[in-house]
């Protein structure tokens, strides 16, 4: 009798907690934010994350007519106002030179245009799909949080900064970025095999990863090989040039056709120098945040991998390792294919969360002082891309009231 007292007491506190963190939501969606951050533990602290990310997608800003968003934008309201059936639009996405296997972007586009043209709509709905994982992926590492300090406050910022919210402006790649880490973190770490259809279902966001998912296919059937793979990563980091006609030739050949349109546009020479053209108009500044985060990021890896014998009796913080080693390798060899950088800041993801993870369990008390020595640095590097990338897609909206916002 006692006991079921207890539960109901804790049970109406944690419905009151509910209850309070949603309608703190509804009044300022921001500050509820850090409430669920401070109450991690609490099952729906995540949620207000996602929340406020599908709020922040509803309000996005479009910085500017070269971004990916305004082209999300213009196709969208292009298929709004056009007769487009269903056989039509299927038509669309695999008949011809068309064919295309990134196909839930299209698909969303498509739906939503039966009922509306409004592209807030339809970026609420993108911050809808990349919030939830962006949350949970989040969750991952809170999961292993025992007690926020400023060395898991620092490395947190820059797990959630890798890959901000902010990247719904490029939605199919980012989106796929954080739907392959949701599957692949908790396949890697506990062998979780219901987690391979978000690993799967990330090339359907975006063709690209077929690519990770083929690393990762190779890294499940090499296994635990830490040594080799780190020197196949320090190997990775002196090949200076590839070629990127032959890449596409063995592309187009090994590949089925319905790639063949996306590999022949992301390899072309017109792509190869519009690209050269955008690197050779960044400022020092971005040289200098570009360079700094590779060796955050490599100082952190060499100091896991230099404190392995205090982890490879941990199976979970071994495979983390040993695939982030890997992964890393080839997203060095992909950043010399145009746009292929980009998977950088995936392999970043599985950096900072095995950095995380292993300040939490290891003695090593060096870890930590690395990220209060190079606290400078990690903050150039964070406040810098939020200042080039974030900054202009925030409005006051996002900041402001739901409710008054529906109004005005």
């Amino acid at each position: 009798m006692l006991q079921d007292k207890k539960y109901n007491i804790v049970l109406k506190s944690n419905l009151n907690e509910i209850l309070f963190s949603y309608l703190l939501f509804f009044i300022w969606p921001f500050i509820a934010v850090i409430v669920s951050l401070k109450n991690n533990r609490q099952l729906w602290s995540k949620n207000i994350i996602w929340f406020f990310v599908a709020f922040y997608g509803y309000n996005f800003v479009i910085p500017n007519e070269g971004a990916d968003g305004f082209a999300y934008q213009e196709r969208f309201i292009e298929i709004a106002h056009t007769e487009l059936s269903s056989n039509s639009f299927s038509e669309y996405l695999y008949g011809g030179e068309n064919g295309t296997v990134d196909i839930i972007e299209p698909i969303i586009s498509y739906t939503l245009a039966q009922f509306t043209d409004n592209p807030q709509i339809l970026f609420g709905v993108y911050g809808i799909i990349f919030g939830f994982f962006y949350s949970r992926n989040l969750w991952f590492l809170l999961s292993h949080n025992y007690k926020w300090s400023y060395t898991n406050f620092i490395i947190f910022i820059l797990f959630a900064f890798s890959i901000g919210i902010w990247e719904i402006n490029g939605f199919r790649f980012w989106c796929s970025c954080h739907i392959f880490f949701y599957g692949a973190f908790p396949f890697i770490m506990q062998g979780k095999k219901k987690y391979i259809i978000f690993i799967l279902l990330s090339a359907f966001m975006h063709f690209s990863f077929l690519f990770p998912i083929a690393i990762l296919a190779l890294y499940y059937f090499a296994g635990n090989r830490v040594h080799i793979y780190f020197i196949f990563f320090l190997i990775t980091f002196f090949i200076a040039e590839l070629n990127v006609s032959a890449v596409r030739e063995i592309l187009t050949l090994y590949l089925p056709d319905i790639f063949s349109t996306k590999i022949e546009a992301y390899t072309s020479d017109v792509y190869i120098d519009v690209v050269e053209e955008r690197s050779a108009n960044v400022t020092i500044f971005n040289t200098l945040s570009k360079y700094m985060g590779t060796f955050i990021r490599v100082a952190m890896l060499l100091i896991v991998y230099f404190n392995y014998k205090k982890i490879k009796n941990s199976k979970p913080l071994n495979s983390l390792l040993s695939f982030t080693l890997l992964f890393y390798g080839f997203a060095n060899i992909f950043q010399l294919i145009p746009s292929g950088g980009r998977f950088i800041s995936a392999a970043s993801l599985f950096v900072f969360s095995l950095y995380f993870i292993y300040t939490q369990y290891s003695t090593s008390l060096f870890a930590r002082r690395f990220v209060y020595v190079a606290s400078p640095l990690i903050l150039y590097v964070v406040f810098y891309n939020f200042k080039i990338i974030a900054k202009d897609t925030f409005s006051l909206y996002t900041f402001s009231n739901p409710l008054l916002n529906s109004i005005f």
